[in-house]
């Protein structure tokens, strides 16, 4: 049996909003608890620090089993995990 539900355009954006809410809740965590190991593992600090872009970052980050992408840790910026501060370098002639 099928059930079809019809909602309104509010409705559908509302609960667009709420799921794209629920998924930067969760990569932001993800980001916490990957800043907060990156603390105490120097070569993982290295790597870190090393890399070019925030989808490097990512990647590193998601070969030890975080989930979030580089456009999550972009939308991260200026946010601090105990001693570290998450910022966005922009770079002469990049596009946005």
């Amino acid at each position: 049996m099928i059930i079809y539900l019809s909602c309104s355009c509010k409705e559908k954006d509302f609960i667009n909003f709420i799921n794209i809410y629920q998924i930067l809740v969760m990569s932001f965590s993800e980001i916490r608890k990957f800043l907060i190991k990156m603390q105490s593992d120097e070569e993982l600090k290295k790597q870190v620090t090393t890399s070019s872009t925030a989808d490097d970052v990512a990647l590193i980050a998601q070969r030890l089993g975080y989930d979030f992408s580089g456009d999550d840790l972009l939308r991260f910026n200026g946010q601090k995990v105990d001693k570290v501060t998450v910022r966005k370098v922009d770079h002469p002639g990049e596009y946005h």
